[in-house]
C-alpha cells in the first residue's frame, strides 16, 4: 500500500479509467488510489462509485463518452470544408512539436479535469520559462505556452448535451448549427474553416465538423454526409489550428529579436534626397513632418511613433507612405496592421489622400477566410475577391507589381511563403504597433527581409494591447509590445522616438479627462462644433422610472451619469446587458437627433459587451421604426437599420465620432466582476480598453454606469475625479449633479444605516460583500 493510501476512503471508478483522462491528484498512483473525489469533481456520486446512475432525481446525462477513445483526426469522418483556392507556397511551414513537458498538460475530453490542468500548467510553465536560455529560445517557449493555454481555454468552452440541428437556411444538407453563448465576444474565438469534434449520444461515436459560418451566437458546421438526422444531442469540443503558431515560430527562427533591437533601429541607412516640399504634408504639424522626413530620407533605419488618441498617428503614417512613393519611384512598401479594420482604414486614407489611378499600384491582401460582405467597396477595388463570398490569395506577379501592399501581420506570413524576394520591399510601415507581440511583428519583418531601408512603427501602447491568454506569458513580458519596449529602451537614440502631443480631435473638456492617462502632456488644438442650442437640456430616460432633463453647455459637453440599473445575461454567456442603461443611451441619442439637430451619422454608442450592443441595436431599431421611420437607413445587406451606429470597443479603435455615448453596463459589486477581468472583457481592470472608449468623441461625450463600481478601478477613479471637478457627474438616484466624494460618502452612509437596523452581524456582512467601499473611505 502506498504512503498516501487511505483505507477509510472509497475508491472510485474514475481513478481506474486511464483512457478517459480522469485522474486524481496522485497521477502516478491512479491505478492504486484510495482517495475519494469531491462532488465538485464528479458528475454524480452514484456514477462515480459504480459507473451506473439509475436515480430519477439526477439531472445530469451520463454517457459513455468518457469511456470512448476519440480517434485521431486522420481516422475521423469529416465534413466538407469551405471552398477556396489554396495558393502554392514555395516556402513551407516548419514541422514543430510542442515540448514534452507541455504536451503532458494538454487537456483531455473530460471537462472535470480542466481546472486541474490549468493549475498544473501555471506552476510548470513558470518554471520552464524561467530556465530557458537565450532570447530566441525564450520567444519559442512563450509561444508554446500560449498555445497550451489556448487549447485549455478552447476546451473550457466545450458544449455538453447541446442540440445540433440541421441548418435549413442553406440548401446544403450537410450543414448543421448549434448555439454557442459568448461567440460574439470571441469566447471561444472561432473562424471559418476551423474544426470541431462532435460526440453523438445517439450513435455513440465521434465525427468531425468544419466551420462554415460563425454568427453572433450560433455556429454552422459541415458534418459528414452519413449524418442525415434532422437533430441530435451531442458534446461539441473546439479545436485549435497550429498554423498561426507555426508562422510565428518560423519568423522567430529566421529573424530573432535582434532585428527589433536598439542597435538595429539606430543603424543609419542610405539617405534619399528630399525635395523642398513633400506632397501630402500640407496640413501636418512640425512633429508629423519630422516623422515623414525621417522615413523618406532614411536617416535612421527605424522610427518609433507614439501617437495618443486624436494626434494624427495614422494620418502621419499615410503621409509618410505616400510621400515616399512620390519621391522614390523604385520603392516598394509593405504596410501591416494587427487587424483587418485597421488595414482597411489605411487603404481608405491612402486612396483619399493620394491619386492611385492604377489599381495595380495598391494591393490589399485579405485573409482567404474573410467574408467579402464585410469589406467596403472602396477597399474591394484593390482586393482580390474569389467570386464565392471570400477572397483569393493574389499571385506572386500581382504582389511584386504593386508598389504598396497592405495586409495584416499574420497574412504577411503568406506573402513570405509565396516566395517574394527578400530584397523586394524597401520599406515597412506598421500601424497599431502597440497591439501586437514580438512574434507577430517579426512576421512582417521576415516578409520584408533584413535589408529593408526604413521601418516605421506607429501606435499607442496605452490603448488596446496584445491579446495574451497565458498568465505565465504575461508575467514574462509577452504582453509588452515591441513599440513600448523600444520606447522605454534608453539605448535607442532620441531622434528615433517621436511622441505626438497635439490633439486635433476632442473638445478641451473631454481631453482633460483623457489626459489623466498621458500625464497631461496632450494639448488641445481642436475646433469644436457646438452640439447644444442655447438653454439646451439632455433627456435621461430609463426603461422604468421618471425621465429627467439635465441642462447642458457647449463649454462643457461632458456628462457622467450614475445610475443603479441592474444588468443581466443569458445562460452560459460571458456577455452582459443592462436594459435600463440601454434605454437611457438610446433615448439620449434620439433626443440629440430630434431636438438638437445632430445628424445621426455623427452619433456612436460604444459598449465593451457584445450582448449590450445587440440590445441597444434592437431598441434603436424599434424606436426609430415606430416613431421616426423616415430616418431608417439600409445597410450593405439590404436590411433597414437605425441611423445611429453601435460598436464594441475593439471594433471602434482608430475611429472617431462627433458625439459618443459609452455604456459601461456592469452594476455589480467589485468582487462579483472578477470573471470579467479573467476573460478580458468589460472595463474594470482593463485600462487600455477604457482609454479607447473615452477618447473617441470630438464634440460631446456621455458615459452611463455605476460610479461606485467604476471608482474601484484606478483609471476610472481618475476619470471620475476629473469629471467631478468639471461638474459633469450626475446622480440619477437624486436627480442632481454631485461630487464624487459626496457620492461615495452618501453610499457608505446608506449601507451603514441599513446594517445598523439589522444588527452587528449585518454590518459585518455588509463589509464583507462591499470591501471596495470600505477601502475608498
Amino acid at each position: 500500500m502506498s504512503r498516501n493510501a487511505r483505507p477509510d476512503r472509497v475508491r472510485t471508478v474514475m481513478c481506474r479509467n486511464a483512457e478517459a483522462g480522469i485522474y486524481c491528484k496522485h497521477r502516478e498512483e491512479r491505478n492504486d488510489c484510495w482517495f475519494a473525489h469531491t462532488e465538485d469533481e464528479l458528475r454524480c456520486v452514484a456514477y462515480a462509485l459504480t459507473g451506473i446512475c439509475n436515480s430519477g432525481t439526477c439531472n445530469r446525462i451520463h454517457t459513455n463518452v468518457a469511456n470512448t477513445i476519440r480517434p485521431a483526426d486522420e481516422m475521423m469522418r469529416w465534413g466538407k470544408a469551405p471552398e477556396f483556392d489554396l495558393p502554392r507556397f514555395s516556402v513551407p511551414l516548419p514541422s514543430r512539436r510542442m515540448p514534452d513537458e507541455l504536451r503532458m498538460l494538454m487537456p483531455n475530453y473530460n471537462l472535470l479535469a480542466l481546472r486541474r490542468s490549468r493549475t498544473d500548467a501555471l506552476h510548470i510553465c513558470r518554471q520552464l520559462i524561467a530556465r530557458v536560455p537565450g532570447e530566441q529560445q525564450k520567444l519559442h517557449m512563450l509561444q508554446d505556452v500560449e498555445e497550451l493555454f489556448t487549447h485549455i481555454d478552447l476546451f473550457s468552452y466545450a458544449r455538453e448535451n447541446v442540440t445540433v440541428s440541421a441548418d435549413y437556411t442553406s440548401r446544403r444538407r450537410d450543414l448543421y448549427s448549434f448555439p454557442v453563448p459568448g461567440l460574439a465576444e470571441n469566447r471561444p474565438s472561432v473562424l471559418r474553416g476551423d474544426r470541431v469534434h462532435v460526440f453523438s449520444y445517439a450513435t455513440n461515436s465521434w465525427t468531425g465538423g468544419v466551420v462554415h459560418f460563425a454568427n453572433l451566437d450560433t455556429l454552422v458546421v459541415a458534418l459528414h454526409r452519413s449524418i442525415v438526422v434532422p437533430s441530435f444531442q451531442a458534446n461539441v469540443y473546439f479545436t485549435y489550428s497550429k498554423t498561426q503558431d507555426l508562422v510565428r515560430h518560423r519568423a522567430i527562427d529566421n529573424y530573432a529579436r535582434s532585428f527589433l533591437s536598439a542597435a538595429s533601429f539606430s543603424q543609419r541607412s542610405q539617405k534619399c534626397r528630399l525635395p523642398a516640399y513633400l506632397p501630402g504634408t500640407r496640413h501636418l504639424t512640425a512633429e508629423q513632418i519630422s516623422v515623414v522626413k525621417r522615413f523618406v530620407s532614411g536617416t535612421h533605419r527605424g522610427i518609433l511613433l507614439w501617437g495618443p488618441p486624436g494626434t494624427g498617428k495614422t494620418t502621419t503614417l499615410v503621409a509618410a507612405v505616400g510621400s515616399l512613393l512620390l519621391v522614390d519611384s523604385t520603392c516598394r512598401i509593405l504596410v501591416a496592421t494587427p487587424s483587418n479594420e485597421a488595414a482597411d482604414l489605411i487603404v481608405e486614407r491612402l486612396t483619399s489622400a493620394f491619386d492611385f489611378t492604377s489599381v495595380e499600384a495598391l494591393l490589399r491582401v485579405n485573409g482567404m477566410m474573410r467574408p467579402e460582405d464585410k469589406v467596403k467597396e472602396a477597399v474591394l477595388r484593390f482586393s482580390t475577391p474569389d467570386g464565392r463570398g471570400g477572397f483569393a490569395f493574389p499571385t506572386l506577379d500581382r504582389i511584386v507589381a504593386a508598389r504598396v501592399v497592405v495586409t495584416t501581420l499574420m497574412t504577411a506570413g503568406k506573402i513570405y511563403s509565396c516566395g517574394v524576394p527578400q530584397d523586394h520591399f524597401t520599406a515597412l510601415a506598421v500601424d497599431e504597433a502597440g497591439h501586437c507581440t514580438e512574434a507577430d511583428l517579426l512576421i512582417a519583418c521576415q516578409a520584408v527581409g533584413s535589408k529593408v531601408r526604413s521601418v516605421l512603427l506607429a501606435g499607442d501602447h496605452k490603448q488596446l494591447g496584445a491579446m495574451v491568454r497565458a498568465v505565465p506569458c504575461v508575467e514574462a513580458g509577452m504582453a509588452v509590445s515591441p513599440l513600448e519596449r523600444l520606447m522605454n529602451d534608453s539605448d535607442v537614440p532620441d531622434e528615433c522616438k517621436v511622441m505626438l502631443t497635439q490633439n486635433f480631435r476632442s473638445h478641451e473638456s473631454i481631453l482633460r479627462v483623457v489626459n489623466t492617462v498621458y500625464d497631461d502632456k496632450l494639448t488641445s488644438h481642436s475646433v469644436p462644433v457646438p452640439v447644444f442650442t442655447r438653454d439646451a437640456t439632455m433627456l435621461l430616460s430609463p426603461q422604468y422610472g421618471a425621465a429627467v432633463r439635465v441642462r447642458m453647455s457647449n463649454d462643457r459637453p461632458l456628462l457622467f451619469v450614475h445610475h443603479t440599473g441592474v444588468e443581466s445575461r443569458e445562460f452560459d454567456s460571458p456577455s452582459w446587458q443592462n436594459v435600463d442603461e440601454a434605454h437611457m443611451a438610446v433615448n439620449a441619442a434620439i433626443d440629440l437627433t430630434i431636438n438638437e439637430r445632430v445628424k445621426p451619422e455623427g452619433i456612436v454608442i460604444i459598449s465593451p459587451y457584445r450582448q449590450q450592443v445587440r440590445k441597444i441595436e434592437q431598441i434603436l431599431h424599434h424606436k426609430f421604426r415606430t416613431n421616426y421611420p423616415t430616418l431608417l437607413v439600409t445597410n450593405a445587406r439590404g436590411k433597414e437599420v437605425a441611423p445611429v451606429r453601435v460598436y464594441t470597443v475593439e471594433m471602434y479603435q482608430g475611429r472617431e465620432a462627433r458625439v459618443v455615448l459609452v455604456s459601461t453596463v456592469r452594476n455589480q459589486h467589485a468582487d462579483r466582476v472578477v470573471s470579467d477581468k479573467q476573460l478580458g472583457i468589460g472595463f474594470l481592470g482593463q485600462p487600455q480598453r477604457a482609454n479607447v472608449a473615452m477618447s473617441r468623441a470630438r464634440d460631446a461625450m456621455f458615459v452611463f454606469g455605476n460610479a461606485m463600481l467604476l471608482a474601484t478601478d484606478t483609471l476610472w477613479k481618475s476619470y471620475l475625479d476629473r469629471a467631478s471637478e468639471l461638474g459633469a457627474l450626475y446622480d440619477m438616484t437624486r436627480n442632481c449633479r454631485v461630487e464624487l466624494a459626496q457620492l461615495l460618502r452618501t453610499s457608505a452612509a446608506v449601507d451603514t444605516a441599513a446594517a445598523v437596523e439589522l444588527g452587528a452581524d449585518a454590518l459585518q456582512l455588509a463589509n464583507v460583500e462591499r470591501p471596495f467601499e470600505r477601502e475608498l473611505n
